[in-house]
């Protein structure tokens, strides 16, 4: 494995951190559907803004259950959300996860995912509301008795244009790169900087490189500085 790659993905994972923040959780020590709040309350307002939520909802209600039946007013103000339609969209999200688990399991867990196969755990995944496929897939790295690096194509896009430029790395090879570098090592939180990254300013096109943290380390930005220079 060559130290330039390896040293590269660490400065560009301490650039998402510091943008992003470090979350308290995605350690894999949290309760499963804590950390799937967790990526719900994130999305598009923050790593340190949801960590603050989730702790104050937490705070607030005796657990998740006392959330599921308390009305959607109480919810958000009990998120302290600074953006009032933010705080409504994302206490109606978290109420109707809670929701759809107790209508289906008539309990407040996601343990029952360690029970179901890959695609019969992505699928439920997929149909509560505000997972998007890339919380879905953070969660089910969580589910891995060993957390393995996949083939997601999110993941696979920004590190093929930042890290891996090489076109003989398919994105098994790749993936299997990423597993020889972290070897399952904080692999939920590293694994979600990245694909959060890619889905949110890396897209497939036209990626927002203005808006890029790691823009001046990808040589995909930079090729495509010179290409626009030359035209």
């Amino acid at each position: 494995m060559a130290v330039n790659r390896q040293e590269k993905l660490r400065q560009i994972l301490a650039r998402l951190e510091k943008a992003y923040g470090r979350p308290s959780l995605l350690t894999g020590d949290e309760p499963l559907l804590d950390q799937l709040l967790f990526l719900v309350l994130q999305e598009g307002v923050g790593r340190e803004a949801a960590d603050k939520s989730l702790q104050s909802l937490r705070k607030e209600f005796v657990d998740w259950n006392e959330v599921r039946v308390s009305s959607i007013p109480e919810i958000r103000a009990a998120m302290k959300m600074p953006d009032a339609e933010t705080a409504e969209q994302k206490a109606r999200a978290i109420r109707g996860v809670l929701a759809k688990l107790f209508a289906d399991k008539n309990k407040i867990t996601l343990a029952f995912l360690k029970e179901m196969d890959s695609e019969r755990a992505l699928r439920f995944l997929a149909g509560l509301t505000g997972v998007n496929p890339w919380i879905a897939a953070t969660i089910f790295i969580l589910l891995m008795p060993e957390p393995k690096f996949d083939a997601n194509p999110s993941l696979q896009r920004l590190v093929r244009r930042a890290v891996f430029t090489d076109r003989g790395m398919t994105p098994k090879r790749i993936s299997e790169a990423l597993d020889e570098m972290f070897a399952g090592k904080d692999l939920p939180r590293i694994y979600n900087l990245l694909v959060h990254h890619a889905e949110t300013i890396c897209l497939v096109n036209p990626p927002n490189c203005p808006e890029c943290e790691i823009s001046d380390l990808c040589p995909s930005n930079r090729s495509a500085k010179r290409a626009k220079a030359t035209s």
